[in-house]
């Protein structure tokens, strides 16, 4: 998905793990990258790139995971994926991203 994002919307290669559930964030991060449009898988993504797009500044640190108790992770389901897809596209033409080569150039600039 890293590599899609970044193809499609020019994400930053610097962040690693995009779909990772665990997000502290100052409440400066919601207000400078409202509203957020996306539902769904895309949230995160919509929230990390309009945050880095607006110089807000970030940390990553490694968490651990572990095996799920209850529920079925959905990841791999054709449905989602699907859905995932159409949200990118849509994602894209929202904040009308520029085309691909700008979008490619722009995440190695910063």
């Amino acid at each position: 998905m890293h590599f899609w994002n970044r193809l499609l919307l020019g994400f930053p290669r610097e962040i690693k793990d995009i779909d990772c559930a665990f997000k502290l964030l100052h409440k400066d991060v919601i207000t400078k990258t409202k509203p957020l449009l996306s539902e769904g898988a895309m949230v995160s993504t919509e929230l990390l790139l309009k945050a880095y797009q607006a110089d807000i500044s970030f940390k990553q640190i490694g968490v651990t995971h572990y095996m799920r108790h209850i529920g079925q992770p959905t990841g791999s389901n054709f449905g989602v994926i699907i859905h995932a897809v159409q949200d990118t596209f849509a994602l894209r033409l929202t904040l009308a991203i520029p085309d691909f080569a700008f979008s490619l150039k722009s995440s190695y600039t910063k």
